[in-house]
Protein backbone atom coordinates (compact mmCIF):
# COMPACT_ATOMS: atom_id res chain seq x y z
CA UNK A 1 0.00 0.00 0.00
CA UNK A 2 1.40 3.34 -0.93
CA UNK A 3 1.91 5.95 1.73
CA UNK A 4 -0.22 8.50 -0.10
CA UNK A 5 -3.23 6.21 -0.16
CA UNK A 6 -2.89 5.43 3.50
CA UNK A 7 -2.74 9.12 4.42
CA UNK A 8 -5.92 9.85 2.51
CA UNK A 9 -7.85 7.13 4.32
CA UNK A 10 -5.94 7.17 7.58
CA UNK A 11 -8.39 7.86 10.33
CA UNK A 12 -11.30 6.09 8.78
CA UNK A 13 -10.10 2.81 7.33
CA UNK A 14 -7.53 0.09 7.44
CA UNK A 15 -7.26 -2.35 4.56
CA UNK A 16 -6.65 -5.58 6.48
CA UNK A 17 -7.18 -9.16 5.44
CA UNK A 18 -8.92 -11.73 7.69
CA UNK A 19 -11.35 -14.91 8.27
CA UNK A 20 -13.79 -17.94 8.37
CA UNK A 21 -17.06 -18.84 6.60
CA UNK A 22 -20.84 -19.33 6.67
CA UNK A 23 -23.43 -20.44 4.14
CA UNK A 24 -25.39 -18.05 1.95
CA UNK A 25 -27.85 -18.10 -0.88
CA UNK A 26 -27.99 -15.55 -3.68
CA UNK A 27 -31.11 -13.57 -4.44
CA UNK A 28 -31.96 -12.31 -7.91
CA UNK A 29 -30.04 -9.06 -7.39
CA UNK A 30 -26.74 -10.82 -6.80
CA UNK A 31 -26.70 -9.86 -3.12
CA UNK A 32 -26.59 -12.40 -0.31
CA UNK A 33 -29.45 -13.14 2.03
CA UNK A 34 -28.01 -14.96 5.02
CA UNK A 35 -29.92 -18.00 6.24
CA UNK A 36 -29.31 -20.38 9.14
CA UNK A 37 -27.13 -23.42 8.57
CA UNK A 38 -26.32 -26.62 10.39
CA UNK A 39 -22.75 -25.37 10.98
CA UNK A 40 -23.76 -23.39 14.07
CA UNK A 41 -22.26 -24.61 17.31
CA UNK A 42 -24.38 -26.54 19.81
CA UNK A 43 -23.76 -23.85 22.44
CA UNK A 44 -24.98 -21.08 20.13
CA UNK A 45 -28.06 -23.05 19.15
CA UNK A 46 -28.89 -23.72 22.80
CA UNK A 47 -28.45 -20.04 23.69
CA UNK A 48 -30.65 -18.86 20.82
CA UNK A 49 -33.36 -21.36 21.72
CA UNK A 50 -33.38 -20.16 25.32
CA UNK A 51 -33.65 -16.46 24.49
CA UNK A 52 -34.39 -15.05 21.05
CA UNK A 53 -34.58 -11.33 20.38
CA UNK A 54 -37.95 -9.90 19.36
CA UNK A 55 -36.35 -7.18 17.25
CA UNK A 56 -37.49 -7.21 13.62
CA UNK A 57 -36.45 -5.38 10.48
CA UNK A 58 -35.01 -5.69 6.99
CA UNK A 59 -31.41 -4.43 7.02
CA UNK A 60 -29.30 -3.64 3.95
CA UNK A 61 -25.55 -3.78 4.54
CA UNK A 62 -23.02 -2.41 2.00
CA UNK A 63 -19.64 -3.96 2.78
CA UNK A 64 -16.16 -2.92 1.66
CA UNK A 65 -15.08 -6.57 1.56
CA UNK A 66 -15.24 -8.87 -1.44
CA UNK A 67 -17.26 -11.98 -0.79
CA UNK A 68 -14.23 -14.27 -0.96
CA UNK A 69 -12.19 -12.24 1.53
CA UNK A 70 -11.66 -13.54 5.05
CA UNK A 71 -13.54 -10.68 6.74
CA UNK A 72 -16.60 -11.44 4.64
CA UNK A 73 -16.44 -15.07 5.64
CA UNK A 74 -16.27 -14.13 9.31
CA UNK A 75 -19.16 -11.70 9.04
CA UNK A 76 -21.24 -14.33 7.25
CA UNK A 77 -20.69 -16.56 10.25
CA UNK A 78 -21.82 -13.73 12.52
CA UNK A 79 -24.94 -13.18 10.45
CA UNK A 80 -25.66 -16.90 10.67
CA UNK A 81 -25.58 -16.56 14.46
CA UNK A 82 -27.87 -13.54 14.20
CA UNK A 83 -30.44 -15.58 12.27
CA UNK A 84 -30.68 -17.91 15.24
CA UNK A 85 -30.68 -15.28 17.98
CA UNK A 86 -32.84 -12.69 16.19
CA UNK A 87 -34.88 -14.53 13.53
CA UNK A 88 -36.99 -11.43 12.89
CA UNK A 89 -34.02 -9.55 11.40
CA UNK A 90 -33.32 -10.15 7.71
CA UNK A 91 -29.97 -8.91 6.41
CA UNK A 92 -29.19 -8.36 2.73
CA UNK A 93 -25.47 -7.92 2.13
CA UNK A 94 -23.96 -6.20 -0.88
CA UNK A 95 -20.32 -7.33 -1.01
CA UNK A 96 -18.95 -4.28 -2.84
CA UNK A 97 -15.21 -4.63 -2.35
CA UNK A 98 -13.12 -1.44 -2.53
CA UNK A 99 -15.31 -0.16 -5.37
CA UNK A 100 -17.71 0.88 -2.62
CA UNK A 101 -15.73 4.11 -2.27
CA UNK A 102 -17.06 5.50 -5.55
CA UNK A 103 -20.66 4.30 -5.20
CA UNK A 104 -21.57 4.47 -1.51
CA UNK A 105 -21.89 8.19 -0.87
CA UNK A 106 -23.91 8.90 -4.04
CA UNK A 107 -26.27 6.08 -3.05
CA UNK A 108 -26.72 7.45 0.47
CA UNK A 109 -27.31 10.99 -0.80
CA UNK A 110 -29.84 9.68 -3.33
CA UNK A 111 -31.84 8.11 -0.51
CA UNK A 112 -31.14 4.51 -1.49
CA UNK A 113 -31.75 2.04 1.32
CA UNK A 114 -28.35 1.54 2.95
CA UNK A 115 -28.61 0.82 6.66
CA UNK A 116 -25.10 -0.39 7.48
CA UNK A 117 -21.96 0.55 5.55
CA UNK A 118 -18.15 0.80 5.60
CA UNK A 119 -15.30 2.69 3.93
CA UNK A 120 -16.51 6.27 4.24
CA UNK A 121 -14.37 8.90 5.99
CA UNK A 122 -16.22 10.92 8.63
CA UNK A 123 -15.03 14.16 7.04
CA UNK A 124 -16.50 13.20 3.66
CA UNK A 125 -20.09 13.41 4.90
CA UNK A 126 -20.46 14.03 8.64
CA UNK A 127 -24.26 14.03 8.40
CA UNK A 128 -24.34 10.44 7.13
CA UNK A 129 -23.54 8.80 10.47
CA UNK A 130 -26.00 7.54 13.08
CA UNK A 131 -25.20 8.02 16.77
CA UNK A 132 -24.96 4.46 18.04
CA UNK A 133 -24.24 5.28 21.69
CA UNK A 134 -26.96 2.85 22.74
CA UNK A 135 -25.08 -0.02 21.09
CA UNK A 136 -21.97 0.65 23.15
CA UNK A 137 -23.93 0.25 26.39
CA UNK A 138 -25.58 -3.02 25.34
CA UNK A 139 -24.30 -6.29 26.72
CA UNK A 140 -21.64 -7.79 24.45
CA UNK A 141 -22.89 -10.96 22.80
CA UNK A 142 -21.53 -14.01 24.60
CA UNK A 143 -20.01 -11.96 27.45
CA UNK A 144 -22.54 -11.62 30.29
CA UNK A 145 -22.04 -8.46 32.33
CA UNK A 146 -19.67 -6.87 29.79
CA UNK A 147 -20.80 -3.94 27.64
CA UNK A 148 -19.93 -3.69 23.97
CA UNK A 149 -17.75 -0.69 24.83
CA UNK A 150 -15.75 -2.65 27.41
CA UNK A 151 -15.38 -5.60 25.05
CA UNK A 152 -13.53 -3.52 22.45
CA UNK A 153 -9.84 -2.60 22.30
CA UNK A 154 -9.09 0.67 24.09
CA UNK A 155 -6.82 1.96 21.34
CA UNK A 156 -9.47 1.28 18.69
CA UNK A 157 -12.01 3.34 20.63
CA UNK A 158 -9.53 6.21 20.94
CA UNK A 159 -8.63 6.12 17.25
CA UNK A 160 -12.27 6.15 16.19
CA UNK A 161 -13.21 8.95 18.58
CA UNK A 162 -10.38 11.17 17.42
CA UNK A 163 -11.44 10.60 13.81
CA UNK A 164 -15.12 11.47 14.20
CA UNK A 165 -14.46 14.40 16.55
CA UNK A 166 -12.01 15.84 14.01
CA UNK A 167 -14.93 15.83 11.55
CA UNK A 168 -17.09 17.80 13.97
CA UNK A 169 -19.11 14.91 15.38
CA UNK A 170 -19.36 15.37 19.13
CA UNK A 171 -21.16 13.82 22.05
CA UNK A 172 -21.87 10.36 20.66
CA UNK A 173 -20.49 7.21 19.09
CA UNK A 174 -20.54 7.23 15.30
CA UNK A 175 -18.87 4.02 14.21
CA UNK A 176 -18.05 0.57 15.54
CA UNK A 177 -14.22 0.37 15.48
CA UNK A 178 -13.01 -2.96 14.15
CA UNK A 179 -10.14 -4.23 11.95
CA UNK A 180 -7.35 -2.31 13.71
CA UNK A 181 -3.85 -1.63 12.51
CA UNK A 182 -0.92 -0.54 14.67
CA UNK A 183 2.36 1.06 13.61
CA UNK A 184 5.33 -0.60 15.29
CA UNK A 185 8.90 -1.63 14.72
CA UNK A 186 8.92 -5.08 13.10
CA UNK A 187 12.04 -7.07 13.84
CA UNK A 188 13.49 -10.42 12.92
CA UNK A 189 13.82 -12.39 16.14
CA UNK A 190 16.26 -14.83 14.56
CA UNK A 191 18.65 -11.99 13.64
CA UNK A 192 18.32 -10.52 17.13
CA UNK A 193 19.29 -13.89 18.61
CA UNK A 194 22.23 -14.16 16.21
CA UNK A 195 23.49 -10.78 17.46
CA UNK A 196 23.05 -11.79 21.11
CA UNK A 197 20.09 -9.47 21.73
CA UNK A 198 17.82 -10.88 24.41
CA UNK A 199 14.94 -8.37 24.52
CA UNK A 200 13.34 -5.63 22.48
CA UNK A 201 14.32 -2.05 23.36
CA UNK A 202 11.97 0.48 24.93
CA UNK A 203 14.26 3.54 25.11
CA UNK A 204 16.46 5.17 22.49
CA UNK A 205 19.60 4.27 24.43
CA UNK A 206 18.55 0.61 24.39
CA UNK A 207 17.70 0.90 20.69
CA UNK A 208 21.14 2.20 19.74
CA UNK A 209 22.71 -0.62 21.77
CA UNK A 210 20.65 -3.08 19.75
CA UNK A 211 21.83 -1.44 16.53
CA UNK A 212 25.47 -1.59 17.65
CA UNK A 213 25.17 -5.32 18.35
CA UNK A 214 23.57 -5.95 14.97
CA UNK A 215 26.30 -4.03 13.14
CA UNK A 216 28.96 -5.95 15.07
CA UNK A 217 27.31 -9.19 13.91
CA UNK A 218 27.42 -8.05 10.28
CA UNK A 219 23.66 -7.40 10.09
CA UNK A 220 22.05 -4.23 8.70
CA UNK A 221 19.85 -2.94 11.52
CA UNK A 222 17.25 -0.81 9.67
CA UNK A 223 15.73 -0.58 6.23
CA UNK A 224 12.77 1.16 4.59
CA UNK A 225 11.63 2.19 1.11
CA UNK A 226 10.15 5.24 -0.52
CA UNK A 227 6.56 4.37 0.45
CA UNK A 228 7.33 4.50 4.17
CA UNK A 229 10.47 6.60 4.44
CA UNK A 230 8.81 9.29 6.55
CA UNK A 231 7.29 7.01 9.17
CA UNK A 232 10.51 6.26 11.08
CA UNK A 233 11.88 9.81 11.16
CA UNK A 234 8.51 11.35 12.00
CA UNK A 235 8.10 8.86 14.85
CA UNK A 236 11.48 9.91 16.28
CA UNK A 237 10.63 13.61 16.00
CA UNK A 238 7.19 13.13 17.54
CA UNK A 239 8.70 11.27 20.49
CA UNK A 240 10.91 14.35 21.00
CA UNK A 241 8.45 17.25 20.61
CA UNK A 242 4.97 15.73 20.81
CA UNK A 243 2.03 15.70 18.44
CA UNK A 244 0.98 19.29 19.08
CA UNK A 245 4.30 20.66 17.85
CA UNK A 246 4.31 18.22 14.94
CA UNK A 247 1.04 19.79 13.82
CA UNK A 248 2.65 23.24 13.99
CA UNK A 249 5.47 22.10 11.71
CA UNK A 250 2.99 20.69 9.22
CA UNK A 251 0.69 23.72 9.35
CA UNK A 252 3.31 26.25 8.21
CA UNK A 253 7.00 26.26 7.35
CA UNK A 254 7.20 29.73 8.91
CA UNK A 255 6.05 28.56 12.35
CA UNK A 256 8.59 29.25 15.10
CA UNK A 257 8.74 25.54 15.88
CA UNK A 258 11.05 25.19 12.87
CA UNK A 259 13.56 27.31 14.80
CA UNK A 260 13.20 25.46 18.12
CA UNK A 261 16.20 23.22 17.51
CA UNK A 262 14.14 20.05 17.06
CA UNK A 263 14.94 19.72 13.36
CA UNK A 264 18.64 20.07 14.10
CA UNK A 265 18.37 17.27 16.70
CA UNK A 266 16.56 15.03 14.24
CA UNK A 267 19.07 15.61 11.46
CA UNK A 268 22.09 15.18 13.73
CA UNK A 269 20.64 11.92 15.06
CA UNK A 270 20.05 10.62 11.53
CA UNK A 271 23.63 11.49 10.58
CA UNK A 272 24.96 9.71 13.65
CA UNK A 273 22.94 6.63 12.73
CA UNK A 274 24.20 6.75 9.16
CA UNK A 275 27.79 7.16 10.32
CA UNK A 276 27.40 4.10 12.57
CA UNK A 277 25.99 2.09 9.65
CA UNK A 278 22.59 1.58 11.29
CA UNK A 279 20.88 1.95 7.90
CA UNK A 280 20.94 -0.63 5.13
CA UNK A 281 23.21 0.26 2.18
CA UNK A 282 20.15 -0.27 -0.03
CA UNK A 283 18.07 2.38 1.74
CA UNK A 284 18.99 5.15 -0.71
CA UNK A 285 17.69 3.25 -3.73
CA UNK A 286 14.89 1.15 -2.26
CA UNK A 287 11.68 1.64 -4.22
CA UNK A 288 8.55 0.13 -2.74
CA UNK A 289 8.39 -2.76 -2.00
CA UNK A 290 12.17 -3.28 -2.09
CA UNK A 291 12.64 -2.41 1.59
CA UNK A 292 9.90 -4.79 2.63
CA UNK A 293 11.43 -7.57 0.59
CA UNK A 294 14.88 -6.84 2.00
CA UNK A 295 13.49 -7.31 5.51
CA UNK A 296 11.47 -10.42 4.59
CA UNK A 297 14.57 -12.02 3.05
CA UNK A 298 16.48 -11.55 6.30
CA UNK A 299 18.86 -8.93 4.91
CA UNK A 300 17.88 -6.27 7.46
CA UNK A 301 16.74 -6.70 11.05
CA UNK A 302 14.09 -3.96 11.48
CA UNK A 303 11.39 -2.22 9.45
CA UNK A 304 8.86 0.29 10.82
CA UNK A 305 5.41 -0.50 9.44
CA UNK A 306 1.77 -1.37 10.16
CA UNK A 307 -0.13 -4.53 11.07
CA UNK A 308 -0.86 -5.41 7.46
CA UNK A 309 2.87 -5.64 6.62
CA UNK A 310 3.32 -9.42 7.27
CA UNK A 311 0.52 -10.17 4.84
CA UNK A 312 2.25 -8.13 2.14
CA UNK A 313 5.45 -10.21 2.38
CA UNK A 314 3.95 -13.54 3.40
CA UNK A 315 5.25 -15.45 0.39
CA UNK A 316 8.76 -14.02 0.69
CA UNK A 317 9.11 -14.42 4.44
CA UNK A 318 7.72 -17.93 4.54
CA UNK A 319 6.01 -19.77 7.40
CA UNK A 320 9.08 -20.02 9.62
CA UNK A 321 9.92 -16.32 9.79
CA UNK A 322 10.31 -15.24 13.44
CA UNK A 323 8.26 -12.04 13.70
CA UNK A 324 8.63 -9.56 16.53
CA UNK A 325 7.26 -6.07 17.21
CA UNK A 326 7.93 -3.25 19.66
CA UNK A 327 6.62 0.28 20.08
CA UNK A 328 8.86 3.05 18.81
CA UNK A 329 11.36 3.79 21.61
CA UNK A 330 11.02 6.82 23.87
CA UNK A 331 13.60 9.59 23.46
CA UNK A 332 15.68 10.89 26.35
CA UNK A 333 14.38 14.39 27.04
CA UNK A 334 11.37 13.84 24.77
CA UNK A 335 7.80 14.71 25.72
CA UNK A 336 6.00 11.69 24.28
CA UNK A 337 5.37 8.43 26.11
CA UNK A 338 5.68 4.95 24.67
CA UNK A 339 1.90 4.51 24.84
CA UNK A 340 1.31 7.26 22.26
CA UNK A 341 1.06 5.39 18.98
CA UNK A 342 -0.16 5.58 15.41
CA UNK A 343 -3.21 3.38 15.01
CA UNK A 344 -6.19 3.15 12.72
CA UNK A 345 -9.43 1.21 12.45
CA UNK A 346 -12.01 0.32 9.83
CA UNK A 347 -15.31 1.16 11.52
CA UNK A 348 -18.69 -0.20 10.55
CA UNK A 349 -21.33 2.53 10.46
CA UNK A 350 -25.10 2.92 10.58
CA UNK A 351 -26.79 5.35 8.21
CA UNK A 352 -28.28 8.33 10.05
CA UNK A 353 -31.42 8.02 7.93
CA UNK A 354 -32.01 4.32 8.59
CA UNK A 355 -35.52 3.28 9.56
CA UNK A 356 -34.29 0.12 11.31
CA UNK A 357 -31.68 1.43 13.73
CA UNK A 358 -32.57 -1.08 16.45
CA UNK A 359 -32.14 -4.01 14.08
CA UNK A 360 -28.95 -2.52 12.64
CA UNK A 361 -27.42 -2.18 16.10
CA UNK A 362 -28.28 -5.80 16.87
CA UNK A 363 -26.47 -6.85 13.68
CA UNK A 364 -23.37 -4.95 14.74
CA UNK A 365 -23.55 -6.34 18.27
CA UNK A 366 -23.13 -9.81 16.80
CA UNK A 367 -20.41 -8.85 14.31
CA UNK A 368 -18.42 -7.26 17.15
CA UNK A 369 -18.77 -10.33 19.35
CA UNK A 370 -15.73 -12.14 20.60
CA UNK A 371 -17.06 -15.30 18.96
CA UNK A 372 -16.84 -13.70 15.52
CA UNK A 373 -13.74 -11.59 16.10
CA UNK A 374 -11.73 -14.51 17.49
CA UNK A 375 -11.96 -16.19 14.09
CA UNK A 376 -9.94 -13.43 12.41
CA UNK A 377 -6.45 -14.25 13.75
CA UNK A 378 -6.62 -17.67 12.10
CA UNK A 379 -6.21 -15.87 8.78
CA UNK A 380 -3.71 -13.27 9.96
CA UNK A 381 -6.05 -10.40 10.84
CA UNK A 382 -6.14 -8.49 14.12
CA UNK A 383 -9.44 -8.82 16.01
CA UNK A 384 -11.46 -5.88 17.30
CA UNK A 385 -12.18 -7.34 20.74
CA UNK A 386 -10.00 -7.02 23.82
CA UNK A 387 -8.46 -10.08 25.45
CA UNK A 388 -8.42 -11.92 22.13
CA UNK A 389 -5.31 -13.49 20.66
CA UNK A 390 -3.71 -11.68 17.70
CA UNK A 391 -2.05 -13.41 14.75
CA UNK A 392 1.41 -14.73 15.54
CA UNK A 393 3.19 -12.26 13.23
CA UNK A 394 1.69 -9.26 15.06
CA UNK A 395 1.09 -10.81 18.47
CA UNK A 396 3.40 -8.29 20.12
CA UNK A 397 1.23 -5.45 18.80
CA UNK A 398 -1.68 -6.54 20.99
CA UNK A 399 -0.27 -4.92 24.13
CA UNK A 400 0.54 -1.74 22.16
CA UNK A 401 -3.08 -1.46 21.04
CA UNK A 402 -4.62 -2.34 24.38
CA UNK A 403 -2.47 0.10 26.38
CA UNK A 404 -2.52 3.06 23.97
CA UNK A 405 -3.23 6.40 25.66
CA UNK A 406 -3.04 8.66 22.60
CA UNK A 407 -3.57 7.97 18.91
CA UNK A 408 -1.39 9.79 16.40
CA UNK A 409 -2.19 10.23 12.70
CA UNK A 410 -0.24 8.59 9.91
CA UNK A 411 3.42 9.69 9.97
CA UNK A 412 2.46 11.67 13.08
CA UNK A 413 1.00 14.34 10.83
CA UNK A 414 4.45 15.23 9.48
CA UNK A 415 3.51 15.94 5.88
CA UNK A 416 2.86 19.11 3.90
CA UNK A 417 3.97 20.54 0.59
CA UNK A 418 7.09 21.95 2.26
CA UNK A 419 7.90 18.79 4.20
CA UNK A 420 7.35 16.55 1.18
CA UNK A 421 9.28 18.74 -1.27
CA UNK A 422 12.14 20.00 0.91
CA UNK A 423 12.50 18.25 4.28
CA UNK A 424 12.00 14.59 3.37
CA UNK A 425 14.40 14.65 0.40
CA UNK A 426 17.12 16.07 2.66
CA UNK A 427 16.45 13.34 5.24
CA UNK A 428 16.69 10.71 2.49
CA UNK A 429 20.06 12.06 1.37
CA UNK A 430 21.22 12.29 4.96
CA UNK A 431 20.53 8.66 5.89
CA UNK A 432 22.13 7.58 2.61
CA UNK A 433 25.31 9.46 3.54
CA UNK A 434 25.00 11.84 0.59
CA UNK A 435 24.97 15.01 2.73
CA UNK A 436 25.95 15.97 6.26
CA UNK A 437 23.50 17.20 8.88
CA UNK A 438 24.69 20.80 8.92
CA UNK A 439 24.29 21.08 5.15
CA UNK A 440 20.80 19.51 5.22
CA UNK A 441 19.70 21.74 8.10
CA UNK A 442 20.86 24.85 6.24
CA UNK A 443 18.94 23.77 3.12
CA UNK A 444 15.73 23.30 5.08
CA UNK A 445 15.89 26.37 7.29
CA UNK A 446 16.84 28.74 4.49
CA UNK A 447 13.73 27.69 2.58
CA UNK A 448 11.22 28.08 5.40
CA UNK A 449 10.60 31.68 4.33
CA UNK A 450 11.07 31.40 0.56
CA UNK A 451 9.33 28.10 -0.29
CA UNK A 452 6.19 28.30 -2.37
CA UNK A 453 4.18 25.19 -3.21
CA UNK A 454 3.90 24.26 -6.86
CA UNK A 455 0.56 25.19 -8.38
Amino acid sequence: MKKQKVIALLMSVVLSIGILGACTKSDDSGNDTVSPTSSASTDTAQESTAEQSKITGDVVYWSMWNENEPQAKAYKRGLDILKQTAPGINVKVNWMGRDIKSTLLPAIKAGEKVDIFEFLAYADSPDAFFDMSALFEMEAYGQPGVTVRDSLIKGDLLANKEAFEAAGLKGGEYGLPLNPYVMSMFYNKALFKKAGIEKAPTTWAEFTTVCDKLVAAGISPITWDDAYNNTFTSAWLCRLIGLGNMKKLAASQTDQEWKSGAIEKLFNTMQEMADKKYFSPQIATNKYPAGQQEFALGNAAMYFNASYFPGEVKETAGPDFEWGNFAFPTIDGGVEKGTEVTMGVNPIYINKNTKVSEAAMEVLRILASKEVQSMLPEDGVAPGTANTDWPAAIADQKIIAETATQINPWANGFYSDFINAVVQPEINKLVAGQVKADEAIKTVLTQTESFKAAK
